[in-house]
């Protein structure tokens, strides 16, 4: 009934967009829990939600492929419209996070950038200017989905397998297309981190601004903190990101045989980027560390709390009747 790749890819699914959600929605919900962390770490957030979806949309295949094909005698072999994987709301936000990822990682990189060359600017507008990164990193992201849906929508013709793979409803040029983007935004953000550390060897002295502001001076001790930490991961990012979608690319330029199975496989390793991010970012930042720490204590006091009135005795309340 199940093909051995079907299988293979099943089970990928399933782990990797499981472990995506429980590594990255929990330290999501840290980060909006703090207003100040909110702001501060706004593209990082966003950039967390969104493999948070992506680990969701993965965990929701596996199960629609199970679900869609177990009934089904010859599950591999079934067909349906193109239309109905197109318009299918998984595979509709499989097509966001897509280029998402690598779009929002782009735009963190870009956000270092900023804080390095204005730092002054960036710590008084700092909320404008996180709300205009995110503004227009998702408006990207959501032109990049409607006109990959128009387009697919024009040349959707014929029938395709149940399983909905994204090389069998989208048209080999949107394809090669999201492939392109994904690989070129996640080497540009390898770039701009290139030039964030140039800038950084550049700019050792300290301004006025810096030495005589207590909070100017936190906010760069912090930032510069974050910043290194980012630079670091970088040299991962290159190796479990970049490469595997050059890969991918490459591909799909070449026109290879079995070109879906490259970019399916490449994208579990990207996954694995995900999950670095994620660990280092909460094991390695002191401020989202800490943070992490006091609700996990909070989170152990209600359970505590909870324990105790349960385990209590119930108290029985008796009328007395009056005298």
């Amino acid at each position: 009934m199940f093909s051995t790749l079907t299988i293979i890819n099943i089970s990928c699914y399933f782990w990797t967009g499981l472990t995506l959600i429980s590594l990255n929605l929990p330290i999501s919900y840290v980060i909006l829990k703090n207003k100040e962390l909110r702001v501060r770490y706004g593209l990082l957030l966003s950039l967390f939600i969104t493999c948070a979806l992506a680990g969701l949309i993965g965990f929701s295949k596996s199960v629609y492929r199970i679900v869609v094909i177990f009934p089904i005698n010859d599950g591999n072999g079934a067909v349906i419209n193109k239309l109905l994987c197109l318009f299918n709301p998984i595979m509709i936000c499989d097509i966001y996070t897509f280029s998402a990822v690598a779009v929002m990682l782009l735009f963190t990189t870009i956000d270092r950038l900023l804080v390095v060359v204005i730092p002054v600017r960036y710590f008084l507008h700092s909320r404008r200017i996180v709300f205009w990164e995110l503004a227009v990193s998702h408006l990207f992201t959501l032109s990049v989905l409607i006109i990959a849906l128009i387009v697919c929508t024009i040349g959707a013709k014929g029938t395709t397998t149940v399983e909905c793979r994204q090389s069998s409803y989208l048209p080999s040029s949107v394809y090669t297309w999201l492939v392109c983007m994904r690989a070129l935004f996640s080497g540009m953000s390898v770039m701009v981190m290139g030039i964030v550390l140039i800038m950084l060897k550049w700019r050792t002295n300290d301004s006025t601004a810096f030495l005589l502001d207590k909070k100017l001076a936190i906010f760069k001790r912090n930032q510069r903190s974050f910043t290194r930490l980012m630079i670091a991961s970088c040299a991962v990012t290159l190796l479990l990101d970049v490469v595997p979608n050059c890969i991918s690319l490459y591909a799909h330029l070449m026109q290879l045989p079995d070109v879906d199975n490259y970019t399916t496989y490449t994208r579990y390793i990207t996954y694995l980027n995900d999950m670095n991010l994620v660990l280092v970012t909460s094991i390695r930042q002191k401020e989202i560390r800490e943070e992490i720490l006091y609700r996990v204590r909070i989170i152990c006091r209600m359970l505590c709390c909870f324990k105790r009135s349960s385990d209590s005795p119930e108290l029985s309340f008796v009328r007395r009747s009056p005298k």
